[in-house]
């Protein structure tokens, strides 16, 4: 008879609670699936348009080649050209000076930082996503710092503009700089 075993798990501390209720948790680098095969036959090509790939197949100057293309607006949604993408990195490994490799649309892309993970922090301080004010996209990793003006949004004063908390690299530290989105 085969003898079942039962795994507790660890509780988990509250400032960890805290802080996955704040930060978004960084998906990890799978291969994000190949995008469908783009289909040129059909699409109404735009006369002049410079087309480097016909399909994925195409692109073949590095691994994972990925043939983008760019179409006009509806409603002709003409194609316009058509491009090789390539990924920049498997895994964060390949990224230099401690840079995070992150899934994108297309392709993977390396994240400037100077953190991977909280243990490169030291202390008690996080990794964590610098999200750009406007966008709302992921622009990098970065290790709070003694110095912080702020560590979450709610830090910052929202009664003029948009502000946010974000690392500024030209003072190692995050801050709430006034922003002003235009959309």
């Amino acid at each position: 008879m085969e003898e079942k075993t039962t795994r507790l798990l660890k509780p988990v501390p509250v400032h960890v609670l805290v802080r996955l209720a704040i930060v978004p948790l960084r998906p990890r680098v799978p291969l994000p699936p190949l995008p469908s095969e783009p289909n040129l036959a059909d699409a109404g090509v735009r006369s002049g348009a410079k087309l480097e790939c016909h399909v994925h197949a195409d692109c073949t100057q590095r691994p994972g080649g990925r043939c983008v293309v760019m179409r006009s607006d509806p409603p002709a949604s003409e194609v316009t050209g058509s491009h090789c993408a390539y990924n920049q990195c498997i895994g964060d490994e390949d990224c230099a000076d401690n840079g995070v490799c992150m899934c994108g649309n297309v392709t993977n892309v390396c994240l400037p930082g100077n953190c991977r993970r909280d243990s490169d922090c030291g202390g008690n301080l996080f990794c964590s996503p610098n999200i750009d004010s406007c966008l709302n996209d992921i622009k990098g990793y970065f290790c709070q710092t003694a110095s912080d003006e702020c560590v979450r949004d709610s830090d910052c004063d929202h009664t003029k503009f948009q502000m946010r908390c974000v690392y500024d690299p030209s003072v190692s530290h995050w801050t709430c700089p006034r922003t002003s989105c235009v959309h």
